[in-house]
């Protein structure tokens, strides 16, 4: 490497003059440089690459088989109180990815987890259709998405009082502070309710849950929260495996 200092000659003190102010210029232009780009740079780290949520939608199982599937669906005819329906992203802006991310087929699961994935979603039917139009859409593995969905509703704690044996009317208000004491981490607004009309019913038949989560796992509030609280009054139905 050439020593500058050692090169500048003696009599030569006009050049090293030039020399030293092409120096100061470019040290001082690389320190302007640095000085705009360092918060550019902190500023690009800090914000997420993407502002989603997951969502998952829980059934109340009793209430699909009285609206929507009927007694021949294997989730009603062996009494499950509660199914996992959709697991999928949400942006900020409270609209989901599309329907069909490439309209993968779902490849086998391993035995083990497919008998842990029967006690939360026992059709076969429901899976495929959740990953085609959830799971495909979020890059990960059909292993990964399911072991997402089954850790994110073993962590979930459900009151009682969504599983009555008969048809009840409940405050929808005593619910959602139900699930709050039971679940402390999640917000106030991570969570939400949907309910269906219901000709035989004075009342709005709850018929899922939704819960918001971040995509560490965190629970997250929910896009568009105030959007999605038109469907359930004050007071709820919440049906029974019996009629009543």
């Amino acid at each position: 490497m050439i020593n500058l200092n050692a090169a500048v000659a003696p009599k030569c003190v006009a050049c090293y003059a030039s020399y030293t102010s092409w120096l100061l210029l470019i040290t001082f232009f690389c320190c302007v440089t640095t000085a705009f780009a360092a918060p550019q740079k902190r500023a690009q780290t800090s914000v997420p690459k993407t502002k989603v949520a997951y969502k998952l939608m829980i059934q109340l199982t009793p209430a699909a088989c009285m609206t929507t599937y009927g007694s021949v669906d294997r989730a009603c005819l062996q009494n499950y109180w509660l199914t996992v329906q959709d697991f999928r992203i949400e942006r900020s802006n409270g609209s989901a990815l599309p329907e069909h991310c490439g309209n993968h087929t779902l490849p086998p699961l391993s035995p083990i987890q497919a008998s842990l994935l029967g006690r939360i979603i026992p059709s076969p039917a429901v899976r495929e259709r959740i990953w085609r139009t959830g799971g495909a859409c979020t890059g990960l593995s059909a292993t990964d998405y399911f072991r997402l969905i089954t850790t994110s509703v073993n962590r979930l704690k459900v009151p009682d009082a969504f599983r009555p044996k008969r048809t009840v009317m409940v405050s929808r208000q005593l619910l959602r502070q139900q699930m709050r004491s039971l679940n402390p981490s999640l917000p106030e607004q991570g969570f939400y309710f949907q309910c269906t009309p219901s000709p035989q019913l004075a009342k709005p038949l709850l018929s899922s849950i939704h819960i918001c989560y971040r995509p560490d796992g965190a629970y997250s509030t929910c896009p568009f929260y105030a959007n999605r609280l038109m469907s359930c009054g004050d007071v709820v139905a919440i049906q029974g495996l019996t009629l009543g």
